[in-house]
């Protein structure tokens, strides 16, 4: 595994991991919000690869001494393999020294998986993203 950062050729790649996430994991309408974000934030987001393609991202965006991690995600193909993890972990320890709380959202689908990484549940939104697909949003303290 390699991680590096995000640059604009990587898109391609990276709309192909969010439509391997689709429908379980992401809503039909979040495709449009995800180019936006890689339009706008391409700084703050990295690219894993496993033999040389891409097979995972994850990012950030950091307001008011708070970051909010972004568009985490694996190729459907490689989940529960480890990849979430380290591209996480890449990204958490470049978060950590700048914030005092980093806070995402994510599904019923995916919550346990930050819990891991000590993300609390603050609050769940029932059929948020789509019918069926709940927002957990998550917080945890670093400093």
């Amino acid at each position: 595994m390699n991680i590096r950062k995000y640059s604009a050729n990587d898109t391609l790649d990276c709309i192909n991991i969010f439509l391997s996430n689709r429908p379980k994991y992401f809503a039909v309408h979040e495709l449009e919000l995800f180019k936006k974000w890689l339009d706008k934030n391409e700084k703050n987001y990295y690219i894993l690869e496993e033999d040389g393609k891409a097979a995972g991202c994850c990012g950030f965006e950091v307001r008011n001494h708070c970051a909010f991690i972004a568009w985490h995600m694996v190729h459907n193909d490689l989940h529960e393999k480890g990849h979430g993890s380290a591209i996480l972990n890449y990204t958490l320890k470049r978060i950590i020294s700048k914030v005092n709380w980093i806070a995402l959202d994510t599904s019923q689908h995916t919550y346990k998986f930050y819990e891991k990484f000590s993300f609390r549940v603050d609050k769940i939104i029932k059929n948020y993203y789509a019918k069926g697909l709940d927002r957990y949003d998550m917080s945890m303290q670093v400093k």
